[in-house]
């Protein structure tokens, strides 16, 4: 994963940074119920979720909190994230109670309209994921490193 871009902008208080990755993917297990664009579907086990040539907009806000051993140090404050994905690969094991043809047939569906299906099943999954490392990530390193270590005056 590179960092594309980046801006801080000290005075508001808030950063953006634009993540790319020629791929990312996400292993977990799943229970879905319900409907994915048009089909119906169901069905509980193990996913996979890999994403090529994503790019992933992480934009939080900060505020600065003096701790006691008298330095500033900077504190999430608030955070969103957005997710542009140019292909993707789909796949869910045990689809409708185990039955081969169907589910390999709705795990084909998915690939066939990956796009689509980002948006109606993965991009809330993805978009909960990715914000949530960040933030982890973002705020170790803001709990140990000092304001003006990061951010020279």
């Amino acid at each position: 994963m590179e960092v594309a871009y980046h801006n801080v902008d000290p005075k508001a208080q808030r950063v953006n940074i634009v993540f790319k990755n020629d791929f990312l993917t996400l292993s977990s297990q799943y229970t879905i119920s319900g409907q994915i664009l048009i089909l119906p579907i169901t069905g509980s086990g193990a996913a996979n979720m890999t994403f090529y040539d994503s790019s992933f907009n992480y934009t939080f806000n900060y505020k600065l909190i003096n701790k006691p051993d008298g330095k500033e140090y900077a504190n999430i404050t608030a955070s969103s994230t957005d997710l542009d994905v140019t292909k993707a690969y789909f796949h869910l094991d045990n689809l409708f109670n185990g039955n081969k043809e169907l589910g390999d047939n709705m795990n084909k569906f998915l690939n066939d309209n990956a796009k689509e299906v980002i948006r109606d099943m993965g991009y809330p999954v993805v978009i909960e994921l990715i914000q949530v490392l960040a933030a982890e990530v973002v705020q170790a390193i803001f709990s140990v490193v000092p304001y003006d270590e990061l951010l020279p005056p």
